[in-house]
């Protein structure tokens, strides 16, 4: 499947600039110190980053995923239901497996107006006997079906723990964790509370993550090219993998850089909306936080630390840790916008998109793309590092930039 545009850090997502659907209020950052130092008339050249949700955009930065693929990959155990022949929630418990999906549809009546999920993905942990422990949006569950096959779910705790060595280390996660949390329990978004409140009304098992590591390795480049025209718009289940896809692949060796939320504080910030909570995510970023060869770095809104925090992932060779280093310094975010064709072209070619889909962006999205403009990004990034680019950098595969 072709790509797909999304956001400037993308929701997991990743950075683009996008057209919102709708007027959003014009909270623009606006940040002198990023002006160029090259003696040149491109105007504006210093950032202006404004916070845009890649839900209301048009032209969004975002790897396909091949998830509708995925579902249909058969597992040891049979876990994937074959077309027509649905499973009960309690057949679908006593076959999971540890780090396998579960898509959960949640009963009682829609409560989108609300800005609560009607699906829930749930991680397992641990299963046997048809008692599973699974993990969803940060919450810990303990599952069990009575009886009548209804599922029970009991709160257990986060995971994972703020103190845990891992969390602790990670720039901007344990507060990141902590604000969305209290965030979940105000907004009673919780996993427990929403089950509690509607029930389940359909459990789907889907493919362990093993499974999906492997076919993000095999073919990444839905998770790495960005997108061309005329691309279908991200099902639900695409758009809910997205940002796993992409940490997958960096953990591949297929991406240099790559960018991820830890907390979005703007526009459709509710928790269900939250990028660190995606499937697999906390279990792929720990993945890259005790990886030797990659470096995790803050990433703040300029002059704004309330619009959000993200880490740049790269790796720690050259140029990769220099051009990570310089999106830090720009305190660029996965879920807000650059707003220059010189800004858009810059993080597009760092993030590894391929060269006709980001001008096709910047063009899309009413930008100009001048010589000029070509040669400061050449100019900008030569200063960076003169090590050329050269993937895969983990030894996960190959494949050429």
């Amino acid at each position: 499947m072709a790509p797909r545009l999304i956001t400037l850090a993308g929701p997991g997502e990743e950075l683009a600039f996008a057209t919102a659907a709708r007027s959003i209020n014009a909270q623009v950052i606006k940040r002198s110190a990023l002006s160029c130092s090259r003696q040149h008339s491109l105007q504006p050249l210093q950032s202006q980053f404004t916070a845009a949700a890649a839900t209301q955009s048009r032209y969004i930065w975002a790897r396909r995923t091949q998830w509708r693929t995925l579902a249909a990959v058969p597992t040891s155990n049979n876990a994937v239901p074959i077309p027509g022949a649905a499973e009960s929630p309690a057949a679908v418990l006593a076959a999971a497996v540890k780090t396998q999906l579960l898509r959960c549809e949640l009963g009682g009546a829609s409560s989108q107006a609300d800005g609560q999920p009607d699906v829930l993905w749930l991680e397992v942990v641990r299963g046997r006997g048809g008692r599973v422990e699974a993990v969803c949006n940060g919450e810990l569950l303990q599952l069990t079906a009575g009886q009548d096959g209804a599922i029970a779910a009991a709160p257990a705790g986060f995971a994972p723990r703020l103190g845990d060595a891992w969390v602790k280390s990670t720039p901007g996660l344990a507060d990141s964790l902590k604000r969305i949390r209290l965030q979940q329990a105000a907004h009673g978004s919780l996993p427990s509370q929403l089950l509690a409140a509607r029930g389940v009304a359909a459990l789907r098992p889907m493919a362990t993550l093993a499974q999906f590591c492997a076919a993000v390795a095999a073919a990444p480049g839905p998770w790495c090219d960005g997108t061309g025209p005329g691309d279908a718009p991200l099902s639900e289940e695409e758009q809910a993998l997205l940002t796993a896809g992409e940490l997958t692949a960096f953990l591949a060796g297929a991406r240099g850089v790559c960018l991820l939320q830890l907390h979005k504080g703007w526009g459709d910030a509710g928790a269900a909306r939250q990028p660190l909570l995606r499937p697999w995510v906390l279990s792929l970023l720990q993945q890259a936080a005790g990886h030797k060869g990659a470096a995790l770095l803050a990433s703040a809104a300029p002059g704004a630390p309330d619009l959000g925090a993200s880490l740049v992932l790269c790796a720690r060779q050259q140029p990769f840790l220099a051009w990570g280093k310089h999106l830090a310094a720009l305190g660029v975010q996965s879920s807000i916008v650059a707003d220059s064709p010189f800004y858009k072209l810059l993080i597009g070619r760092i993030l590894g998109y391929k060269e006709q889909n980001v001008r096709h962006h910047i063009e899309s999205t009413g930008g100009r793309l001048t010589g000029e403009v070509v040669q400061a990004v050449d100019a900008e990034l030569a200063g960076l590092s003169a090590v050329p680019p050269a993937l895969p950098w983990s030894g996960g595969g190959s494949r050429k930039r």
